[in-house]
């Protein structure tokens, strides 16, 4: 929990600016995509629907926040990809300014933005590839429990296991994450190609596993507990389509705004401390 705290710590003294930068990608994206769709979309097949199967579960996932269809959900996750790869560029070039420098600006560098734009972009690229297939994976086993059940509406034990299944596909992407999650920064500080990039990441990961697994799973897990919740209440609560639309959709975007600014800090301070770096925006360095 070290990393965790080292993060907490700086964002106290950089949310605001970073926020800057994440809130308007947020804005656009939760237009398209839920965070955590996996699993916050569980209460809306529990309680709004009586039967379901792969492929209900699958575009529940893999959709638009307004259930628009397949294309609509693909256009909008195509869209939340750009906007994510812009956000993450310009938030981890700030970051990493901040450090070396101890200067916090809202504006990246010019230089350090287009040195940063495609090792991000392949970052990204694994990530959606492993999100994608996790997505496959979840929604066969929970059509396969349900159908074992064989209970319409599913029963409690159904809900249980299926939400279960979800956090541990979660807890299982997280992890995954954290193998290659410090490829941008390796690329552009040490000029590596992918290949190499990723074999200093194991290097990096390796000792420090547990304590950067649990870095990322706590904020995460307790985003997602808070959202799964809300999804059940607006679910159970008889109210007006519109406003549960905007209601879910002012969740989304805060929720989406948190995690971009999280996970970029996150990645970059702990780059820094694994690798011994010095951090000027550290009290001791401020003048």
């Amino acid at each position: 929990m070290a990393m965790f705290k080292k993060t907490a710590q700086y964002l106290k003294r950089s949310f605001a600016v970073l926020a800057l930068i994440a809130i308007v990608p947020s804005l656009i994206i939760s237009f398209f995509v839920r965070p955590f769709a996996n699993i916050t979309v569980l209460p809306t097949l529990f309680v709004g629907q009586t039967d379901y199967n792969f492929t209900d579960i699958f575009m529940n996932m893999f959709s638009s926040l307004n259930s628009n269809g397949f294309w609509v959900g693909f256009v909008g996750y195509i869209l939340f990809f750009a906007f994510l790869w812009l956000a993450g560029v310009s938030g981890i070039c700030i970051v990493e300014k901040h450090l070396r420098t101890g200067e916090l600006s809202p504006v990246p560098s010019k230089n350090q933005f287009f040195s940063y734009f495609m090792p991000m972009f392949y970052t990204l690229l694994i990530w959606a590839f492993m999100y994608l297939l996790s997505t496959v994976i979840q929604s066969g086993l929970i059509s396969l429990i349900h159908y074992v059940c064989g209970e319409t509406p599913p029963s409690v034990l159904d809900c249980i296991l299926s939400t279960l299944i979800a956090l541990a596909i979660l807890a299982l992407n997280i992890f995954l994450v954290i193998h290659f999650m410090f490829l941008p920064p390796i690329m552009v500080n040490y000029g590596y190609g992918l290949r190499e990039s990723f074999v200093q990441s194991q290097r990096l990961t390796y000792k420090n596993l547990r304590s950067l697994f649990f870095g990322l799973i706590v904020p995460i897990l307790t985003l997602v507990l808070i959202e799964y919740l809300l999804s059940l209440l607006t679910a159970l609560v008889n109210i007006d389509q519109t406003a549960r639309y905007w209601i879910d959709y002012a969740i989304t975007a805060l929720f989406h705004m948190l995690v971009i600014v999280y996970i970029i800090s996150y990645d970059t301070i702990t780059f820094f401390e694994l690798n011994g770096l010095e951090r000027r925006d550290l009290k001791q360095y401020r003048g």
